[in-house]
């Protein structure tokens, strides 16, 4: 009786494609950082929506930024603090008293960076995604710079 491949055999394939997936998770994330373009999208208190334009920069162990938007014009990031996982800042918007705030989060696997700006008790939640192509790979002294991990693209498929 043929009943096409033996379990056993597609067992063996399955078991062989697992390890071949879980043998390094991190290699896709291997070498992304936070630095690069980002872009979002806020709502202001009158329901505008407005586009943010936030740029971090790594030299050595130092971080630098800067936050764009019709709302703010271009202001430099004070207090950058940059871990694997969290951002937070300072920035005093043009003609504005009082300093803002953004403390968030950067989530590598998605490669994006979400959080809440916040001013004198009002706060608004933004989602930053990484403008294409500014990508920075990290790489250690003496290394050769590794090859992009991620390739983002504007195609979108689906099956049907």
């Amino acid at each position: 009786m043929s009943q096409g491949i033996h379990p056993r055999v597609w067992s063996a394939i399955i078991i062989l494609v697992l390890l071949a997936v879980l043998s390094n998770p991190l290699t896709a994330l291997a070498g992304t950082s936070p630095a690069g373009e980002w872009s979002g999208k806020m709502k202001t208190p009158d329901g505008e929506e407005i586009e943010i334009l936030l740029n971090l920069q790594q030299q050595a162990a130092e971080w630098t930024g800067t936050l764009e938007s019709v709302a703010t014009g271009t202001v430099a990031c004070s207090g950058l603090k940059v871990t694997d996982t969290r951002i937070s800042f300072t920035f005093t918007p043009e003609g504005a008293p009082f300093p803002a705030h953004f403390s968030g989060s950067y989530i590598a696997g998605d490669d994006r960076i979400s959080g809440t700006f916040s001013l004198r008790g009002n706060s608004r939640f933004v989602k930053f995604s990484r403008v294409p192509g500014t990508e920075t790979i990290v790489s250690v002294a003496g290394e050769e710079p590794a090859v992009a991990a991620r390739i983002r693209h504007d195609y979108h498929f689906a099956l049907t």
